[in-house]
């Protein structure tokens, strides 16, 4: 992905080129700061394949009940989606994370990991740092406009009100809050993480109830009337999607 032809950046290096040759690629280690912009419609990307692929399932086996798990990449690094999507989100108006004083005193030294802006040399480049945003912005939205074409294909086939539908992922991001990046650490920034569930005959709500995604094994078995294993690490969000006020854990 990395050598996808078009306009590629290393933002900690302070490289920008069209060449392909001498890119940091996926087992390099300054890949995590890498963009490419490009000409294209999206369609030669991954998330955009696997929401043609997930499309044709839900056509095929519509008739059925079915279990389906669609694994979107982005925003995960290199990120690399067409030009298009960089456009709403000029690096010049993004606005960078407030610096707290002595924010990593009470960290152990093992908890400040080399994702720090300081040592993986990002922090030289304030500039790069918002074309970083920018990035990441881009990949965001072009992954939810995939999620966009799943939701609404299982409109066109009148599958949405009798589907449960489950939007997570897998951890968070820094991106130079408390001078990291990535997810190495245990900031909330990185441990807390969008869980939106739809299920048929559930009214809108948001909890605040702790809950973990260890859950959703449990939560899924339950509401298609399926008995979990009893020695299961999670319990089910049941009790709290039909009242949004029910404490969990």
């Amino acid at each position: 992905e990395a050598h996808t032809p078009g306009d590629y950046a290393c933002l900690n290096l302070n490289i920008f080129t069209k060449e392909l040759e001498g890119r940091q690629s996926t087992r390099m280690p300054h890949r995590m700061f890498v963009s490419v912009s490009y000409e294209g419609d999206g369609s030669d990307q991954p998330d955009h394949k696997t929401a043609s692929k997930t499309i044709e399932l839900l056509r095929k086996h519509k008739e059925k009940r079915f279990l389906l798990a669609a694994g979107l990449v982005r925003p995960h690094y290199p990120m690399v989606q067409p030009k298009q999507y960089f456009d709403p989100y000029p690096w010049q108006k993004m606005a960078l994370p407030r610096s707290v004083p002595n924010d990593l005193e009470d960290m152990p030294r093992l908890a400040i990991t080399r994702s720090r802006s300081e040592l993986n040399g990002i922090a030289k480049f304030p500039d790069n740092q918002k074309r970083m945003w920018s990035a990441y912005y881009a990949s965001v939205t072009f992954m939810d406009e995939q999620v966009g074409r799943i939701l609404g294909e299982l409109d066109r086939l009148g599958l949405r009100e009798k589907t449960a539908i489950v939007f997570t992922s897998d951890h968070g991001y820094h991106l130079g809050e408390h001078t990291f990046w990535q997810k190495s650490n245990l900031h909330e920034e990185v441990t807390r993480v969008p869980l939106v569930i739809s299920m048929p005959g559930l009214n809108p709500g948001r909890s605040s109830s702790l809950v973990e995604l260890v859950d959703l094994f449990p939560t899924l078995s339950a509401a298609a009337g399926l008995q979990a294993p009893g020695d299961l690490h999670g319990t089910s969000l049941l009790p709290i999607l039909k009242d949004p006020g029910a404490r969990g854990k």
